[in-house]
């Protein structure tokens, strides 16, 4: 098994350093193009995507939308997905005035720019790895935390991408002394709110789309410890190839009054990103096994198929 995972790697560092030579230099319109012709190719063969991608809808939509509306928002969704990995390449070439170019922040992003220290909260929706980069270039750049690839050597090419701009990376292990160490300094840091983390790794269940799902506690530890500013972000890619940046209801220590019980500023970010998903559903990812762990006494009938009980 290690030999074939070692073959694996070689394979995959061999595939991106071909990428990081040819795709930054491919025009956009061909950039786009490519992403479509990727985006067919993955829903004709992998129907693993496919049966996993119409399981979410099913359960975020139920009979709202027909099975054909579901596979068309399958489909935006993997473009959308496809997007963030080539646009990874794409930007690594003449980075900052393609930047200035195809990244628009909209006036709704102004609190992250506004309020310092700022915790940037997003999920795998849109382009997320485009925000950090963008902000640097508008002078206020993230500490992001990133989770390690089983790849070291492509981890570490991507990581270089992702600081091109003046963005931090933050290693998942001790993310958490790292994130306060940058708020205490005035800074702002960057977390996906919509990964899996279970309970014996520190999460807790919380509702999303009516389901339990394990997340991270981290956000009330780094409020109540350094009294930053939540700001919910989010992009959008344009059919033009632009993308759009804006942000969601910002939320300040003093707001906290306004939630009832427990965990109030994850409760908020996580209904902030089902807004922003109901609003555009073919942005979020939804190949990703979001309610793969069962809390005891829950109704598995109410989960999808690859949804097991947590033990």
């Amino acid at each position: 098994m290690s030999k074939f995972y070692g073959m694996r790697n070689v394979g995959e560092t061999i595939l991106v350093r071909v990428a990081l030579g040819i795709i930054p230099l491919l025009p956009r319109w061909l950039v786009l193009r490519l992403a479509r012709g990727l985006e067919a190719g993955a829903l004709r063969f992998s129907r693993r995507y496919r049966d996993r991608s119409m399981a979410n809808l099913a359960l975020v939509f139920g009979d709202e939308l027909t099975e054909e509306e579901r596979r068309g928002i399958a489909r935006d969704a993997l473009y959308s997905f496809i997007m963030v990995v080539l646009d990874l390449f794409w930007f690594s070439r003449w980075t900052i005035r393609r930047i200035e170019k195809w990244v628009n922040f909209d006036v709704s992003f102004d609190p992250y720019f506004q309020n310092r220290p700022v915790i940037a909260v997003s999920g795998h929706f849109g382009n997320w790895e485009i925000l950090g980069l963008g902000t640097a270039v508008r002078g206020c750049p993230p500490a992001s935390v990133v989770a390690p690839m089983q790849n070291p050597a492509l981890d570490r090419m991507l990581n270089r991408i992702r600081v091109l701009t003046g963005q931090q990376v933050i290693p998942q292990k001790g993310a958490v002394r790292g994130m306060i160490r940058v708020l205490r300094s005035g800074e702002r840091v960057a977390i996906l709110i919509d990964q899996n983390v279970i309970p014996r790794q520190g999460g807790v269940f919380l509702d999303f789309f009516q389901r339990p799902v394990p997340v991270t506690p981290v956000l009330e530890a780094l409020v109540e410890k350094t009294g930053a500013t939540v700001v919910p972000v989010y992009s959008r890619i344009m059919p033009d190839g632009r993308y759009l940046a804006y942000g969601g209801r910002p939320m300040t220590p003093a707001s906290l009054a306004e939630w009832n019980g427990d965990w109030p500023v994850t409760r908020h970010c996580l209904a902030d990103l089902e807004r922003e998903i109901l609003r555009f559903p073919g942005y979020w990812n939804w190949m990703y096994k979001r309610w793969k762990y069962i809390p005891a006494g829950e109704d598995p009938g109410r989960y999808p198929y690859y949804a097991r009980f947590l033990e």
